[in-house]
């Protein structure tokens, strides 16, 4: 599924199928980048301005909290040949529920780090992933 919800010079900012935490989403490097080091100011600064966009967005469209990102990359590692690319996921979290499309998206681990560690999914249908997509679109 094409989960774009918005793109910048550098940084393209793409839906999750997996919304355990509403809105979660990958923040990928338009430009081919191994290493977070290998960024340039302006890939950088590009960056905050979509960070400041995203989180925005999340706050107005969803009511998120806080947001939790982290630039993991291990699965790169997994087979050779190595095939890294600078990006972030971004969990939004959530102090309360939130209802869309009467079904409740609730965050299990609000104030903890068990996300980290967590087996827990949330897989929606394509039904619902359209329409968190769409409720994001229109608040841009």
């Amino acid at each position: 599924m094409n989960g774009i919800i918005f793109e910048s010079q550098y940084w393209k900012v793409e839906l999750a199928d997996e919304q355990l935490y509403l809105g979660r989403a990958y923040v990928a490097c338009k430009t081919k980048r191994e290493s977070l080091s290998e960024l340039t100011d302006l890939e950088f600064s590009d960056l905050h301005e979509v960070i400041k966009k995203y989180e925005t967005l999340l706050k107005k469209t969803f009511g998120a909290t806080l947001f939790n990102w982290s630039c993991l990359m291990n699965h790169a590692y997994r087979e050779k040949p190595y095939t890294p690319q600078v990006h972030f996921h971004v969990r939004p979290r959530y102090e309360n529920d939130v209802i869309v499309n009467g079904e409740v998206f609730h965050d299990p681990n609000f104030g903890d780090q068990a996300h980290l560690t967590a087996t827990m999914s949330k897989k929606v249908s394509p039904e619902m992933f359209t329409e968190i997509l769409a409720k994001l679109k229109s608040n841009l």
